[in-house]
């Protein structure tokens, strides 16, 4: 099996405050499993703000730190919802417990 890109996307935060979120939650990403390769990207490329959406690169064996990361972001900022995103799935986080489903739903098993 091979690699999968996560599109991760910050609901319900505005721009600075969603680009703010996101580089916060590549430091949580990468400090978990430096094996991520984490971007983060502007949503749309024609406005000045910050990135505001994370493209993970995902190993075959790597969502044990995916799914560790997601949900301690998620302890601090439970009012904040990640929609993540890839050609296997679609999943919605809106608390802790359930970042290992949403990353699992979008991760093919290794």
């Amino acid at each position: 099996m091979g690699q999968t890109t996560i599109t991760v996307r910050l609901d319900g935060a505005g721009p600075a405050e969603a680009g703010a979120l996101a580089a916060e939650l590549k430091l949580f990403l990468q400090s978990e499993d430096p094996a991520l390769e984490v971007n983060v990207q502007r949503e749309d490329p024609s406005r000045q703000d910050l990135g505001t959406v994370l493209m993970i690169l995902v190993p075959a064996a790597g969502t044990i730190g995916l799914k560790q990361a997601v949900r301690a972001w998620k302890y601090k900022h439970r009012d904040r919802r990640l929609v993540l995103d890839s050609e296997h799935g679609h999943a919605v986080v809106d608390s802790p417990d359930e970042a290992e489903a949403a990353v699992t739903a979008v991760v093919p098993p290794a």
